[in-house]
């Protein structure tokens, strides 16, 4: 008997979860950096990540969810591979 490798890759969403540290005099001016921050980096994330305020990033695990296919433009969302090389995925729902 031979050992094989079986993956099942699925694609998901989740949230990310990015922390800066910021010096304020209260809430309110808190609030104001944030949505400054905010508006400086958006859509830019490698900015953002290389501000000298920034603390780093975890994956919120409980807000995994499984993406559709049409969710991902038609294309699939799980693939099996055994050895590493595909043979199904949920798009096409077929062996390969």
């Amino acid at each position: 008997m031979q050992d094989f490798s079986i993956y099942i890759d699925s694609k998901i969403t989740i949230w990310e979860r990015c922390k800066w540290s910021i010096r304020a005099n209260n809430e309110e001016e808190a609030r104001e950096k944030a949505m400054e921050l905010y508006n400086s980096i958006e859509g830019n994330s490698d900015e953002a990540y290389a501000l000298s305020s920034y603390m780093g990033q975890n994956y919120l695990d409980d807000t995994a969810e499984p993406m559709s296919i049409e969710e991902n433009g038609g294309q699939s969302t799980i693939e099996v591979l055994v050895n590493g090389i595909e043979i199904f995925t949920n798009a096409e729902k077929q062996q390969i």
